[in-house]
Parts: C-alpha cells; structure tokens; sequence
C-alpha cells in the first residue's frame, strides 16, 4: 500500500533527504517544514483509527482542508519504485514540488478510504533513540509503546517508527528490531541475564586459547 510506504519511507525524510531521493536536491527548510506538517497529518489519519481514538479538533480540520483541496487523475501508468493506484491525487494550492505533492496527497487519500487499519501495525521493534526522533505525537508514542508491551522502554531506546502491513499478524519491520526487543524484555526481566552471558562467553573463551598441559612422559613403540 502506498501509505504505508510513504510513512515508513518519511523516517529518512525527516532526517532531511528528499522524496524523491537521487532524482532531487534537498528541499529549501520552508518546504522541509511544509513536508513535515503533511507527514505529521497522515501519522494522525493512521494513529486514530489505529489506537481507537478520537481525531483531535486540529487533526480534522487539517484533514478536512487537504481533501477538500484535492483533485484526481488517473495514473500514467509509468515504472515506479512506489505502489500507485490507480487514481492520483493532488492539491490545487500546496507548495511542495508536483511529484511529491502527488506522492503525499495520493496516500492520504488511499489510508482515509480505508475502513480499517488493523492490518498495519505499529513495528513493536525497538531502534536506538539518537537514530530517529519520535515522529508520532508524544501521546501515541505512549499508547504505541503501551499496546506493543514497552511500557518501560529504557531511555537509549524507542520504539521504531515503521509500520509493517500484517495479513499473517507480523509485529516486527525486521529482524534487528525483533532482536532489539527480545534484549530489552528480558533485560528487564532478568537484569543479571546479559552480564551473565558474556561472563559464561569470556569463561569459555580463555578456556579455548589455553594451551593444554603438556605430558611429561613420552610413549615410544
């Protein structure tokens, strides 16, 4: 689906690296900071629904505008690396640049014409917190993190950003923020578990590099 490709993809965008990669230069900040409200709005159109909540006053009218600005055409049909439907949206009015006005607005139309979003979820992986900032609200950060059982992240880390589109109920975008997760549910579980491990770990490594005693007898047939 395009939407989630869009909010999983706008994890590098926030951090400044354009849409459209390669094939543009970085956006001047006024439309940095354009992209970032409209990404800010779609993570709203995907948290409500996905958390049972209530859309905010803001949250409505900034959905309400978008869409009421929108019009749609239908696909060209050229080779992509995004999933386009059929039908492409854009805005009369917006500011940023024709292919990712396109890119934004075709996915905000395709995640509000969903009746349900249970199918994606929210990766319950965890990434290291100086790698992304929170891109979610500071209360779906909460309610994310409650849902997925970190509750108790510890302060280096935060639950990853990415959503993973789950028919077969996935809960992770990646083996290495299943990994991340595993270690920090049991580090908290068992706080002694990891110096324990690597204390077994260097036991058997000086074992394994000490020379075996020599016999003092030699046995000659």
């Amino acid at each position: 689906m395009l939407w989630v490709e869009v909010l999983n993809q706008s994890v590098v965008w926030e951090e400044g690296e354009s849409p459209l990669g390669s094939r543009s230069e970085a956006l001047a900040p006024v439309l940095q900071d354009a992209l970032g409200r409209d990404l800010a709005t779609l993570r709203a159109a995907y948290a409500a629904p996905a958390l049972e909540r209530s859309f905010h006053p803001q949250e409505s009218a900034a959905l309400n505008q978008w869409l009421a600005d929108v019009t749609l055409a239908p696909h060209r049909g050229a080779a992509d690396v995004y999933s386009w439907p059929a039908m492409v949206a854009r805005r009369r009015t917006s500011k940023l640049p024709e292919p990712i006005e396109a890119l934004l607005s075709t996915a905000c139309v395709q995640l509000l014409s969903l009746g349900d979003v249970t199918a994606v979820q929210r990766c319950q992986g965890l990434v290291r917190a100086a790698m992304t900032a929170p891109l979610f609200a500071p209360e779906d950060e909460a309610l994310f993190a409650r849902r997925a059982g970190l509750g108790d992240i510890p302060g280096d880390w935060r639950q990853c950003p990415r959503l993973v589109a789950a028919p077969r109920a996935a809960h992770f975008c990646s083996k290495t923020c299943s990994n991340a997760a595993f270690a920090a549910r049991k580090a908290a579980r068992e706080p002694r578990y990891f110096a324990e491990k690597q204390r077994l770990y260097r036991t058997r490594q000086r074992v394994s590099t000490t020379p075996a005693p020599r016999s003092p007898f030699m046995f000659v047939d």
